[in-house]
Protein backbone atom coordinates (compact mmCIF):
# COMPACT_ATOMS: atom_id res chain seq x y z
CA UNK A 1 0.00 0.00 0.00
CA UNK A 2 1.27 3.31 -0.68
CA UNK A 3 0.70 6.49 1.71
CA UNK A 4 0.57 9.73 0.77
CA UNK A 5 1.13 12.64 2.51
CA UNK A 6 0.56 16.19 0.61
CA UNK A 7 1.77 19.19 2.78
CA UNK A 8 0.65 22.66 2.14
CA UNK A 9 3.65 24.88 0.91
CA UNK A 10 5.41 26.85 3.36
CA UNK A 11 4.59 30.45 1.38
CA UNK A 12 3.32 32.03 -1.30
CA UNK A 13 4.26 30.88 -4.61
CA UNK A 14 5.73 27.56 -3.12
CA UNK A 15 5.71 23.85 -4.95
CA UNK A 16 3.16 21.56 -2.96
CA UNK A 17 4.92 19.11 -0.47
CA UNK A 18 4.19 15.17 -1.93
CA UNK A 19 5.85 12.35 -0.12
CA UNK A 20 5.20 9.18 -1.26
CA UNK A 21 5.88 6.13 1.09
CA UNK A 22 8.05 8.52 3.47
CA UNK A 23 10.42 6.95 5.78
CA UNK A 24 12.54 9.16 8.58
CA UNK A 25 16.58 7.90 7.91
CA UNK A 26 17.92 10.36 10.04
CA UNK A 27 16.88 12.92 13.19
CA UNK A 28 19.38 15.28 14.42
CA UNK A 29 20.37 14.91 18.23
CA UNK A 30 19.38 18.61 18.51
CA UNK A 31 15.60 18.82 19.34
CA UNK A 32 12.84 21.64 19.76
CA UNK A 33 9.30 21.44 22.01
CA UNK A 34 6.91 23.58 20.34
CA UNK A 35 3.23 23.54 20.88
CA UNK A 36 1.26 21.27 18.09
CA UNK A 37 -2.68 21.33 17.23
CA UNK A 38 -4.17 18.72 14.72
CA UNK A 39 -7.65 18.34 12.94
CA UNK A 40 -7.91 14.85 14.97
CA UNK A 41 -7.76 16.89 18.33
CA UNK A 42 -8.81 19.96 16.94
CA UNK A 43 -9.92 21.61 20.92
CA UNK A 44 -6.31 21.09 22.26
CA UNK A 45 -2.47 21.45 21.93
CA UNK A 46 0.38 19.74 22.94
CA UNK A 47 4.12 20.70 23.36
CA UNK A 48 5.97 18.10 21.61
CA UNK A 49 9.71 17.72 21.37
CA UNK A 50 11.21 17.04 17.54
CA UNK A 51 14.45 16.34 16.03
CA UNK A 52 15.13 20.19 14.25
CA UNK A 53 16.24 18.50 11.54
CA UNK A 54 15.13 14.99 9.79
CA UNK A 55 16.04 13.24 6.69
CA UNK A 56 13.32 11.46 4.59
CA UNK A 57 13.50 8.98 2.51
CA UNK A 58 10.67 9.24 -0.43
CA UNK A 59 9.52 6.85 -3.42
CA UNK A 60 9.73 8.96 -6.58
CA UNK A 61 6.72 8.32 -9.24
CA UNK A 62 9.31 5.94 -11.32
CA UNK A 63 9.78 4.04 -8.37
CA UNK A 64 13.13 5.03 -7.28
CA UNK A 65 13.90 6.17 -3.89
CA UNK A 66 15.11 10.00 -3.25
CA UNK A 67 16.04 11.62 0.00
CA UNK A 68 15.73 14.91 1.19
CA UNK A 69 16.33 16.97 4.34
CA UNK A 70 14.11 19.13 6.09
CA UNK A 71 14.99 21.84 8.91
CA UNK A 72 12.69 23.51 11.36
CA UNK A 73 9.00 24.00 11.26
CA UNK A 74 9.17 22.12 7.93
CA UNK A 75 10.70 19.31 9.56
CA UNK A 76 8.14 19.41 12.58
CA UNK A 77 5.17 19.43 10.34
CA UNK A 78 6.86 16.33 7.94
CA UNK A 79 7.48 14.28 11.37
CA UNK A 80 3.45 15.20 12.66
CA UNK A 81 2.32 13.86 9.31
CA UNK A 82 4.86 10.62 9.06
CA UNK A 83 3.06 10.09 12.35
CA UNK A 84 -0.32 9.83 11.37
CA UNK A 85 0.50 7.63 8.06
CA UNK A 86 1.97 5.31 11.12
CA UNK A 87 -1.22 5.53 13.28
CA UNK A 88 -0.01 7.94 15.73
CA UNK A 89 -1.30 11.47 16.94
CA UNK A 90 1.42 14.17 18.06
CA UNK A 91 0.21 13.32 22.10
CA UNK A 92 2.43 10.33 21.86
CA UNK A 93 4.95 12.05 21.55
CA UNK A 94 4.63 14.27 24.28
CA UNK A 95 7.07 14.00 27.51
CA UNK A 96 5.12 11.50 30.24
CA UNK A 97 3.49 13.04 32.78
CA UNK A 98 2.25 15.80 30.44
CA UNK A 99 -0.97 16.64 29.13
CA UNK A 100 -2.51 18.46 26.62
CA UNK A 101 -4.03 22.01 26.76
CA UNK A 102 -7.24 23.44 26.20
CA UNK A 103 -7.54 26.18 22.89
CA UNK A 104 -8.25 28.67 25.32
CA UNK A 105 -5.35 28.28 27.94
CA UNK A 106 -3.08 28.19 24.76
CA UNK A 107 -4.44 31.59 23.35
CA UNK A 108 -3.37 32.68 26.91
CA UNK A 109 0.24 31.90 26.59
CA UNK A 110 0.77 34.62 23.53
CA UNK A 111 2.71 31.83 22.19
CA UNK A 112 3.10 31.24 18.14
CA UNK A 113 5.23 28.93 16.36
CA UNK A 114 8.81 30.35 16.06
CA UNK A 115 11.95 28.34 15.81
CA UNK A 116 13.73 31.08 17.37
CA UNK A 117 11.55 31.46 20.17
CA UNK A 118 11.78 28.06 20.48
CA UNK A 119 14.14 28.16 24.07
CA UNK A 120 11.67 30.74 25.13
CA UNK A 121 8.93 28.83 25.18
CA UNK A 122 10.68 25.70 26.47
CA UNK A 123 12.27 27.89 29.63
CA UNK A 124 8.26 29.26 30.08
CA UNK A 125 6.46 25.56 29.54
CA UNK A 126 8.99 24.47 31.98
CA UNK A 127 8.41 26.76 34.55
CA UNK A 128 4.42 26.96 34.18
CA UNK A 129 4.78 22.93 34.80
CA UNK A 130 7.20 22.93 37.04
CA UNK A 131 4.74 25.90 39.36
CA UNK A 132 1.77 23.49 38.57
CA UNK A 133 2.75 20.00 39.87
CA UNK A 134 4.56 22.32 42.94
CA UNK A 135 8.49 21.62 42.21
CA UNK A 136 11.30 23.01 44.64
CA UNK A 137 13.93 25.07 42.38
CA UNK A 138 16.46 21.91 43.35
CA UNK A 139 13.63 19.03 41.82
CA UNK A 140 13.48 21.81 38.79
CA UNK A 141 16.71 21.70 38.21
CA UNK A 142 17.36 17.84 38.94
CA UNK A 143 14.35 17.28 35.84
CA UNK A 144 16.20 19.68 32.90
Amino acid sequence: MTKVIGAPPPGQGADAIVLLNPRVTEAAVETDEQFEGCLSLFNVRGMVPRPLRITVETTNLDGTRTSKVYERGLARLIQHEIDHLDGKLYTARMRPGVDPISVEQYRQTGLIYSCQASAQADRLWRHQVHEARGLSGAERGARQ
